[in-house]
């Protein structure tokens, strides 16, 4: 999946205030060193939440696009994506 592949849920999030799930991402396995861009970011962002250095197994991942809003008003606009 290339970095162009998840702008479609970007936009949704941001244009409908709504919350995309993005397609299903399957990548090599491998550590943070592994020279694969996606798959030492899988296995750091695995490290990170176990708290220690560990591989990531070359399972599925999906994406969550989270609007940010202006304000908490009714009228609120999204003016960003997490």
């Amino acid at each position: 999946m290339a970095f162009t592949d998840y702008a479609p849920y970007i936009k949704i999030a941001a244009e409908t205030g709504e919350v995309a799930i993005g397609k299903i991402d399957l990548r090599p396995s491998g550590d943070i060193t592994n020279p694969l861009f996606v798959t030492s970011f899988k296995a750091f962002v695995l490290s990170y939440a176990a708290g220690k250095s560990v591989e990531y197994l070359g399972d599925l991942f999906s994406s969550v696009y989270i609007p940010v809003f202006d304000s908490y008003n009714d009228n609120k606009k999204p003016v960003a994506v997490l």
